[in-house]
């Protein structure tokens, strides 16, 4: 056997061993001794810096899992809207610019629907929905008339 190779895997072994007060101190601070391990180790046993680290994790923790939860609300919220006829989800996006532009967003998402998640088509469709618009057909389909009891105004709303 090397003695130089026992000497580093020595070294290294003796690095990654913790010590009782580090880790006693770090479980006074209220973290686990999982988490108080890797930190030391992470760390190099500096307990500070593994405190910052084991702060830092959880903190990233708690943001991926905000994220997620975003992630899966936006794509619930798709799947609501409905697929065109291709299948495709309506494009969040498109469904955020056509609101910006003062579109309702239940009517927005059909006239995306309906023109392939295309802006400037459904653009076309919810400006002329019973006109000449090639999606105006498709766009018909989903919405309805009816008479406001308060104003007397025809109103158009989606089909549900």
């Amino acid at each position: 056997m090397n003695p130089r190779k026992l000497a580093t895997a020595h070294d290294r072994w003796r690095g990654l061993q913790l010590s009782d007060g580090s880790l006693a101190a770090l479980a006074a601070m209220g973290f686990g001794t999982q988490e108080a391990s890797r930190g030391l180790r992470f760390c190099g046993g500096d307990v500070a810096s593994a405190a910052a680290f084991i702060v830092d994790q959880r903190a990233r923790a708690v943001a991926a899992r905000a994220a997620a939860h975003a992630r899966a609300a936006s794509e619930r919220e798709r799947r609501r809207y409905g697929r065109t006829p291709r299948g495709a989800l309506v494009d969040k996006d498109a469904l955020a610019a056509l609101e910006e532009m003062g579109y309702c967003r239940q009517l927005a998402a059909a006239a995306l629907r309906a023109t392939e998640n295309a802006v400037q088509a459904s653009l076309d469709a919810l400006a002329e929905p019973f006109g000449r618009a090639p999606s105006g057909p498709a766009l018909r389909s989903e919405l309805t008339h009816s008479v406001d009891p308060l104003t007397g105004l025809e109103v158009q709303s989606l089909a549900r």
